[in-house]
């Protein structure tokens, strides 16, 4: 992983970090409150968010069973699922606090996921959401001289890009997520002690990654369209 890339990934989980505390310094959170942390690798962020929160229920999700047993091992009650396919084993409205960072890039199917976010997550709970901005600065550049914008690489993981506008626009589809605020992260080729930082705060829309923070709108669950009937009814999308 490149300098400028590790800067970023620290920066993201500083700003969490940061956003966790603020969540439980403004009683949004209470101590018997639940975190659901999507894509939780070996879960140490998982229960630093949980602590700083000042919750004990932490969950998490993921894929790889070495990386589960990890995260059990720092006390995550993990579900191994594959998110484009499977449904969360929760019930309804089960979680204050649900974390999403650096993981729809990676998946096809990004709609079955979503749905399921906003089933879980309690009406008037909050979703920090993050992926990379494809039309970020340094992506732009590239594009500009017909070169494949790092975000999604034809040799990479990825496999989705999100324009910062059209990820605002799919957070918030239907207004089943009310945004609540929104931060750039990373600004290439600055690092964050020289000029990132403050290009990151203030041309957000050019940042390497956006943070989104969502409110789960209380509306009945009868007048809530999903993600995955859109794309399904009209037929806008590969079938998966």
């Amino acid at each position: 992983m490149s300098r400028l890339c590790s800067d970023v990934h620290e920066n993201l989980d500083k700003t969490l970090t940061r956003l966790c505390g603020e969540m439980r310094e403004q009683n949004e959170v209470s101590s018997d409150g639940k975190l659901l942390d999507i894509g939780c690798w070996d879960g140490q962020k998982t229960r630093k968010y949980a602590d700083v929160l000042g919750v004990d229920d932490r969950f998490g999700i993921e894929i790889f069973d070495e990386q589960i047993a990890q995260a059990q091992q720092n006390g995550v009650e993990v579900a191994k699922l594959d998110l484009e396919q499977d449904n969360f084993p929760f019930e309804n409205d089960t979680f204050d606090v649900i974390i999403c960072n650096q993981v729809f890039e990676h998946l096809k199917q990004i709609y079955h996921p979503l749905d399921e976010i906003h089933r879980v997550l309690k009406p008037g709970g909050h979703f920090l959401f993050s992926v990379p901005n494809l039309s970020s600065l340094h992506n732009r550049i590239m594009l500009r001289f017909g070169m494949q914008p790092s975000s999604i690489r034809l040799f990479g993981p990825h496999v989705r890009a999100f324009a910062y506008h059209a990820f605002i626009d799919f957070a918030t589809y239907n207004e089943n997520f009310k945004l609540v605020k929104r931060y750039g992260i990373g600004f290439y080729p600055f690092s964050s002690r020289f000029g990132g930082d403050f290009l990151s705060r203030h041309f957000k829309s050019l940042s390497h990654t956006p943070i989104l923070l969502l409110q789960k709108n209380g509306i009945s669950e009868k007048r809530v369209l999903s993600w995955n009937d859109r794309i399904q009814e009209n037929e806008e999308q590969t079938v998966f």
